[in-house]
């Protein structure tokens, strides 16, 4: 049986070879003190990392030195992307509130809480019980969102929601071509608006996100299915929502919409059923060419 890597040994023997000479003092320190491998394959290393502003500084030519450093490690390429350690920064907020929440509330916000996403100014907390997000918002909103905002610099509100927020409805008859599943959403709600108001997927993402949702418009989900086609739409949608990291998932999806990430637009003078010209699946699009 193979013996598997040491991640924290080889994360730090990395960053010792980088001080310096490549990183500099205030950089490397952030990295060291609040950054781990959270998964390292054979060519792909994904990295927490705990500070926004550090993470704001992962990219360019620090991303490249470091990629550079892992496959000079490995002897073999490896691209190396960064991430925001959400697991950490709610485990360090609640230490710092540990001394003013009920401890049963305490417990059950570590065990089953998390941080869904980070908003510009609003942080939304998934619980697992109703009972808790009540007894949050009506004790302990304040004390966690003053924590939060002392852990990112910056005045945020605080969001709780019961469940599962990222979405987790399965889109049915995947397996079916995608002008079968069109007909068969315009047979069971009507035109494309009728679509989005009605279907499981566009009301939840229409949800604001204290209830959940990702805030999106339904106009503009409208448009969207217009200008790319309802699978197209909905499959970019299922394919933002099955991805943990990424923290903004409404911005991820229009951003990737404008970028071509989740297809192209459709020709002017497509079926106006909204049908993709192009026949292949969201999914592998989406696997290739999005970021993790």
């Amino acid at each position: 049986m193979s013996k598997k890597p040491d991640k924290i040994a080889i994360w730090n023997e990395i960053l010792h070879g980088l001080r310096g000479v490549f990183l500099d003092r205030s950089f490397y320190l952030e990295l060291r003190d609040g950054s781990r491998i959270e998964k390292l394959g054979p060519n792909k290393v994904l990295i927490a990392v705990l500070s926004e502003s550090a993470l704001a500084e992962c990219d360019g030519q620090n991303q490249l030195d470091i990629e550079n450093a892992f496959t000079a490690f490995f002897r073999r390429k490896m691209t190396v992307s960064f991430i925001h350690d959400k697991k950490r920064l709610w485990q360090s907020i609640l230490d710092d509130v540990s001394d003013v929440i009920d401890m049963g509330v305490y417990f059950s916000l570590q065990d089953k809480g998390y941080i869904d996403r980070i908003e510009e100014d609003k942080v939304v907390v998934a619980v697992f019980s109703q009972a808790i997000k009540e007894q949050c918002e009506k004790k302990y909103r304040f004390k966690i969102a003053n924590a939060t905002s002392d852990a990112l610099d910056r005045k945020v509100e605080i969001l709780f929601v019961h469940g599962a927020p990222r979405i987790f409805i399965k889109l049915p008859h995947r397996d079916k071509p995608e002008e079968v599943r069109l007909k068969m959403l315009h047979d069971a709600h009507g035109d494309i608006m009728s679509i989005v108001d009605n279907d499981a997927l566009f009301r939840q993402v229409s949800l604001p996100l204290e209830k959940g949702g990702w805030g999106l418009n339904p106009k503009k989900l409208t448009n969207d299915c217009k200008d790319y086609g309802v699978i197209a739409v909905q499959e970019a949608l299922a394919a933002v929502a099955a991805k943990p990291n990424v923290i903004k998932p409404a911005v991820y999806f229009d951003g990737g919409l404008k970028r071509g990430v989740f297809g192209e637009k459709l020709a002017k003078g497509a079926d106006k059923l909204g049908i993709r010209h192009q026949g292949e699946l969201l999914a592998d699009r989406v696997s290739e060419r999005a970021p993790e």
